[in-house]
């Protein structure tokens, strides 16, 4: 009713003159509390209702009608519908209603790859890299935990030589090494299976793997077919092959690791002889490069050094 007005303190007043045709008329003044909820009061015009502002606690005057609090609706709500949150009279002054809609945790998380793929150098000692990343995206807030991804591994295959070789940041998603000792030439790869999940690792969840390849690095040294090895030589001959040394190396084959070089380090101080790496790599030749009478017996020694050591081969 247009010939009505509230005030701040709940007090009743007149806009312009009124003539009763009844000895009294009800009216009803309506308000809302912080948190939304809506109280309503019917008086007749001859008793103020002075108590009602009691009820007008947490409300605020705006320039123009009442500020109501904003209402919280849950996305994806099953009703009843329509669903009331608030009423105005045509009696009120225009207000502002703000209605916030709460997200709900709906959607799982979602890996970006499938697989994901990395490369780890097998002497890479224990937590000393940060060799891949894995991660996995949330459509829900990522304000609230509904949005915030946890990760966690599940298992490692093969299990060997520990079933934990390899450890993941719950947050960021980084893999790193946890165990040391990893032998390409044993276990040339491992496959991860990861779990991704929200509300901090207790909410929807989905699982992907990583893929890892371990790189080979120089920890096999050669090995000589055989320790020792006598030949004959023909006198005045330059460029004569004297021998053919074999060795084996359990390094990734064609890789720097793999292949083989030879010197010779004693015996040969008249610089008759010279050694050179053969097509296979693995296969030492020796030749004559001056000529040679008929003389005592030479002995010729090879040395090979890699990371465990060295060792040498005769002739």
């Amino acid at each position: 009713d247009k010939r009505f007005d509230v005030n701040m303190d709940g007090t009743v007043t007149l806009k312009r003159p009124l003539t009763l045709h009844e000895a009294y008329e009800v009216f009803s003044v309506h308000a809302w509390d912080a948190n939304g909820k809506k109280h309503t009061i019917e008086s007749p015009l001859d008793h103020p209702p002075s108590a009602f502002s009691r009820s007008l606690a947490g409300l605020k005057r705006a320039k123009r009608g009442w500020v109501i609090p904003p209402f919280h609706v849950p996305e994806n709500s099953r009703g009843p519908f329509p669903m009331k949150l608030v009423q105005a009279s045509i009696a009120e002054s225009p207000m502002e209603i703000l209605i916030n809609v709460i997200d709900q945790n709906d959607n799982k998380p979602v890996f970006t790859q499938y697989p994901f793929n990395g490369h780890v150098h097998e002497a890479t000692g224990k937590g000393t890299c940060i060799f891949m990343t894995v991660t996995a995206t949330d459509a829900d807030d990522p304000e609230t935990y509904n949005g915030i991804v946890n990760y966690a591994i599940v298992s490692q295959e093969p299990p060997f030589p520990k079933s934990n070789m390899f450890d993941i940041n719950i947050l960021s998603g980084t893999i790193r090494v946890r165990e040391p000792d990893m032998d390409r030439e044993q276990w040339p790869r491992y496959t991860l299976l990861i779990v991704a999940a929200d509300m901090e690792g207790k909410g929807s969840s989905t699982t992907g793997t990583a893929v890892i390849t371990i790189t080979d690095s120089n920890d096999n040294p050669p090995q000589f077919e055989q320790t020792s090895l006598s030949v004959s030589v023909p006198e005045n001959k330059v460029g004569a092959v004297v021998a053919k040394l074999t060795v084996s190396d359990g390094d990734e084959v064609g890789s720097p690791a793999w292949s083989t070089k030879y010197r010779i380090i004693s015996g040969d101080k008249g610089g008759f002889f010279n050694v050179s790496t053969g097509p296979s790599q693995l296969e030492g030749i020796i030749t004559t490069v001056k000529v040679l009478c008929v003389a005592p017996m030479f002995t010729l020694s090879f040395p090979f050094r890699t990371s465990k050591g060295k060792g040498y081969f005769q002739t």
